[in-house]
């Protein structure tokens, strides 16, 4: 069941690793309840990137421990 204002479900691809990245769009693509949108290194990037107003109360980021993260 898909909502059509909703559909496609645009996405945003992040991942610090290219690979994953590149994996992910690769899925993604072929099916028609998905568009990718594009695809950024970091949060700081597809914030940037959006031109969406992301104004909010509050903001939940993920940390995985990453090469860029501020702890290993």
């Amino acid at each position: 069941m898909t909502t059509p204002a909703l559909s496609p479900l645009r996405v945003l691809v992040v991942d610090d690793e290219l690979q994953a990245r590149k994996r992910v769009v690769r899925l993604l693509e072929p099916l028609s309840d998905y568009r990718v949108v594009g695809s950024c290194a970091n949060a700081e990037e597809a914030l940037v990137e959006s031109g969406v107003d992301l104004r909010a109360t509050v903001l939940k980021v993920a940390h995985h421990g990453s090469k860029t993260s501020s702890t290993a």
